[in-house]
């Protein structure tokens, strides 16, 4: 990470006070939740048991989960 990335250059704007190292940490966090949630999605989609799993928890849960992928348009 440095400073020219998107993440830690919102994160300077919206936590103005916080350090410059502690803006980088934050920003790489970010960076490596987004990564780790990006990796089960895929992971997720590449096994139809486990998918269908996904959407019926999530189904229950929320009333009704959308996939963006498969989706129709309405």
């Amino acid at each position: 990470m440095n400073g020219d990335d998107d993440h830690y250059v919102e994160f300077r704007k919206l936590y103005p006070n916080l350090t410059e190292e502690e803006a980088i940490e934050a920003a790489d966090n970010l960076d490596a939740y987004l990564e780790t949630i990006i990796a089960i999605y895929e992971d997720l989609r590449n096994d139809s048991g486990r998918y269908q799993q996904f959407l019926a928890l999530t189904d229950s849960i929320s009333g009704g989960y959308t996939d963006p992928v498969n989706s129709s348009p309405t």
